[in-house]
């Protein structure tokens, strides 16, 4: 499979189930517990899927440019940018509480060059609190399009923090099935346009410099 398919099968079984959650309520009858539980849980979960696509999409796009295999000074300076802060990570916070830890660093660094190991980590951690202005972070760590921040932007802070308040249990929470409807479409959407620049950034070949970048449109 190829890139866009890959983005495309993470997105297509999302559908299935958010076409499953909508329709609950009309194929069976909620007693009124069921009902409050019903209309409690759904946002958390339509947002889980936002911020499980976000996070398997840029594994899927690591991976892809790993499998490249291309040398580290070919590389668009937000990716290599990328590549220090989540590999070096644990060495960075070691460097804040004892300064004499910077040189493993700089060492470790040297090593991984040297030995050609400068690939994208794939993490297994979660980026969270999934908002405009951090999928366009994350966007732009591999010099990938941003999503529109004016179709977007209050639309998914009031996502989050609709879902904030739920998970932390504040129960005047109102969620109706307009709500549903729009929250679903919205994630949706979002999916679909990460999609649509991933594909064109990997394409287009925005992960490498702008000097190579330039000498291969001479070509």
């Amino acid at each position: 499979m190829n890139l866009e398919e890959e983005l495309e099968n993470e997105l297509q079984w999302r559908v299935e189930i958010f076409s499953y959650l909508k329709t609950i309520p009309k194929r069976r009858s909620f007693s009124v517990k069921e009902q409050e539980i019903y209309y409690n849980s759904i946002i958390p979960i339509i947002y889980s899927h936002l911020e499980g696509f976000v996070n398997k999409a840029i594994n899927i796009y690591s991976r892809f440019l790993n499998n490249l295999e291309i040398n580290y000074l070919e590389y668009h300076p937000n990716i290599l940018l990328y590549i220090i802060e989540n590999k070096y990570n644990n060495i960075f916070e070691d460097s804040i509480k004892n300064s004499n830890s910077k040189n493993k660093i700089v060492s470790k660094f040297c090593s991984d060059i040297k030995e050609n190991n400068m690939y994208i980590p794939i993490k297994s951690n979660r980026n969270m609190n999934m908002n405009c202005k951090r999928i366009n972070s994350l966007l732009n760590s591999f010099n990938i399009k941003p999503i529109s921040e004016d179709k977007y932007e209050s639309k998914l802070d009031a996502l989050l923090g609709k879902r904030n308040c739920i998970a932390h249990g504040e129960a005047n929470i109102q969620v109706s099935d307009v709500d549903i409807t729009d929250y679903i479409k919205l994630v949706s959407d979002v999916i679909e346009d990460i999609i649509i620049n991933m594909t064109e950034a990997f394409n287009g070949k925005t992960f490498y410099n702008d000097d190579i970048r330039d000498s291969l449109e001479e070509l």
